[in-house]
């Protein structure tokens, strides 16, 4: 399992990766409340730039078909490591500054930049 913590203008988020699972939370009143994709607001443009084949279906499509898509990804893949690279690196691609990535139990892991 990896906590890893960003920094957005808009504030702090923390995105916990255990195997294939994938949680997230912003920071509200000082707590973090861990959530699946399945429960958090998604920017509709920011959805349309990756995948710009949905552009004309109704938003709810294109929320639920790019939840879908994300969680088709993840399950390709082979280990939690490549799971936790490819947040980081999709979440930089958005403004996200990695700040700590962390294992419960360990120190923090220096194997990603910026953390």
């Amino acid at each position: 399992m990896y906590d890893l913590i960003f920094r957005h203008p808009s504030g702090i988020a923390l995105v916990r990766v255990s195997g294939k699972n994938v949680t997230f939370s912003t920071m509200n009143c000082g707590a973090f409340s861990l959530q699946p994709i399945d429960n958090i607001r998604l920017d509709i443009e920011g959805i349309l730039k990756e995948f710009p084949d949905l552009k004309d279906k109704s938003a709810m499509e294109i929320r639920t078909e790019a939840i879908k898509r994300f969680k088709g990804y993840i399950e390709k893949m082979e280990t939690e490591m490549e799971v936790v690279q490819y947040v980081v690196k999709d979440l930089s691609k958005h403004g996200y500054t990695l700040v700590n990535a962390k294992r419960p139990g360990f120190r923090e892991d220096k194997r990603f930049p910026g953390a």
